[in-house]
């Protein structure tokens, strides 16, 4: 896998799906992972996002651990060569 690209999201669904809709199926399509960390949010945006993105993979911090800890929660489950 090329590499991997890893987005934060705290209470920010709107934004994010637009986000993964701007880009996420044409680097998926290209071998890369998406890795989305939601930071405890309750606007339904982990939901929404494996609803709508299938292919990118969520990860649900029970709390909101800060920008550092949500993209070490999402360094860990990388698998591509770049993040």
């Amino acid at each position: 896998m090329p590499a991997s690209v890893i987005i934060l999201s705290y209470n920010t669904r709107d934004l994010t799906l637009d986000c993964l809709d701007r880009f996420a199926e044409a680097v998926l399509d290209q071998g890369w992972e998406v890795i989305l960390v939601d930071n405890a949010s309750t606007d339904g945006v982990a939901e929404a996002v494996r609803a709508r993105f299938p292919r990118v993979t969520v990860i649900e911090s029970p709390e909101n651990r800060g920008y550092a800890a949500g993209n070490n929660l999402g360094l860990r489950r990388a698998a591509g060569e770049a993040v």
